[in-house]
């Protein structure tokens, strides 16, 4: 599932869009924005099927071995063990999983070529032989470790896979290194008493959407009020003069901090510092830092920071 941070770096890219084609309504906006998650989340559930597949493969291919029905002289037996790997079985067997695989029309997208060249490439890496070698049952963390190596040292490494993305996926740059994240971070969280998070996430799949909704919304239908807050601030500097992509994130910030209650002001402020390391200068973090304590410092003396639930957690 696509983290919010994910989400915050869409409506930070969609309101920037915003900005410079005036052309562009809010409605418009929104239906952009929306799309863009949807191509994301599809690319991210694409990824894990993908491995499924190549997992798959290693079985098929591990049998036509030991029929010696290939052609080639390479006809050594594969440890077919991938093919059993938990998180992959979970997968592969979720009613759920398989219905959004459908209706995404996902598998079409499925190239046989590409399923093959990360299989040649995986079944030869080093990191596959170490984990055939280890005797069951197998860590936790040895389970996410191989799936991790599958994705970072195989498929992202293979020209063909990415050129199946570009082919696939509508912003594929753009979304890439945001889903290849989500998916390596999800792996990680692997717990064998508990559903693979692939899995978990549907229930938590609406609610981004409505919160991407909801964000983008609101900093549009506040904006005014955001830049008042923000100019006063700004000592010795025009607000035409600070750069754009800070002034964006100043004022996403502020939608979080005035109108999402449920979301802690710690979260809020350590979100938007990382998104500013990332997307903006070097000196953005410090920026953005400085000017949301003043202005948190501001609205909390003015009694305007009204957290509930959750977001009264660390505020």
């Amino acid at each position: 599932m696509l983290s919010r941070r994910s989400i915050r770096i869409k409506a930070m890219q969609t309101v920037y869009s915003k900005q410079v084609n005036e052309m562009l309504t809010l409605e418009g906006a929104q239906k952009n924005l929306q799309r863009s998650i949807s191509n994301a989340y599809a690319m991210y559930l694409y990824i894990f099927l993908l491995m499924t597949k190549v997992a798959a493969y290693v079985k098929e291919d591990n049998f036509k071995r030991s029929k010696k029905l290939l052609k080639t002289d390479a006809i050594a037996p594969i440890n077919p063990i991938i093919s059993e790997h938990p998180i992959l079985e979970a997968i592969s067997n979720d009613p759920h999983f398989q219905l959004y695989i459908k209706d995404a029309k996902l598998k079409p997208r499925i190239d046989s070529n590409v399923v093959l060249k990360c299989y040649q490439a995986f079944i030869k890496h080093k990191d596959y032989t170490n984990y055939c070698e280890i005797k069951s049952p197998r860590t936790d963390k040895q389970q996410y470790k191989i799936l991790l190596s599958l994705l970072r040292k195989v498929m992202i490494q293979n020209e063909v896979f990415i050129a199946h993305l570009e082919d696939n996926f509508l912003n594929w740059d753009d979304d890439c290194a945001i889903v290849i994240t989500t998916v390596a971070n999800d792996l990680k969280t692997y717990n064998s008493q508990k559903k693979p998070l692939v899995l978990q996430n549907y229930k938590s799949w609406q609610e981004r959407r409505d919160f991407a909704r909801n964000l983008l919304d609101n900093a549009f239908k506040y904006e005014n009020e955001y830049i008042a807050l923000i100019e006063p601030q700004l000592i010795n500097w025009e607000l035409d003069r600070v750069n754009n992509i800070d002034v964006i994130l100043l004022k996403m910030a502020l939608c979080e901090l005035l109108h999402f209650p449920t979301i802690p002001v710690k979260v809020t402020i350590n979100e938007y510092i990382e998104i500013a390391k990332e997307y903006s200068t070097i000196k953005s973090k410090d920026f953005i830092n400085g000017i949301l304590d003043a202005l948190l410092k501001k609205l909390k003396d003015e009694g305007r920071i009204q957290k509930l639930g959750r977001g009264l957690v660390e505020s």
